[in-house]
């Protein structure tokens, strides 16, 4: 099933690949490659609280792991870009304070990430971290 799931992936067929790394969780619900991979899917789907859900999971089972930290905070940024462009003339101050929260936990993922030495969190730090 996992097999399957990841060719949906690769023509970007993210709600078909969702639906089998769900399957194969109820099968196994700590089979880590499956958490991070439907996670990816959440992103791409702009269902970033399922993905932030997944990546945390995925950070508990395996706390040393960059790459883990690395997407969490990936799917923190995607959802802050979402809450922006959504309300991009609004000025509510509510919503300016929930993307500071936001970016101080998504920085503090990369950074995380960067301490396990995962390459990516290196330029991520560059450009979404002040």
């Amino acid at each position: 099933m996992y097999n399957r799931d990841t060719s949906y992936i690769a023509p970007k067929q993210y709600k078909l690949a969702k639906i089998d790394f769900s399957k194969a969780l109820e099968l196994d619900p700590k089979y880590h490659k499956a958490l991070i991979n439907r996670g990816l899917c959440y992103v791409q789907l702009d269902q970033n609280s399922d993905a932030k859900k997944d990546f945390t999971l995925a950070v508990s089972l395996s706390p040393s792991d960059g790459k883990r930290y690395y997407y969490r905070a990936l799917a923190i940024i995607n959802d802050m870009n979402l809450i922006k462009s959504k309300h991009k003339e609004n000025h509510n101050i509510n919503l300016i304070q929930e993307n500071v929260y936001a970016q101080k936990a998504a920085c503090s993922d990369i950074e995380k990430a960067k301490q396990f030495e995962y390459s990516r969190s290196y330029s991520a730090l560059k450009k979404h971290c002040p």
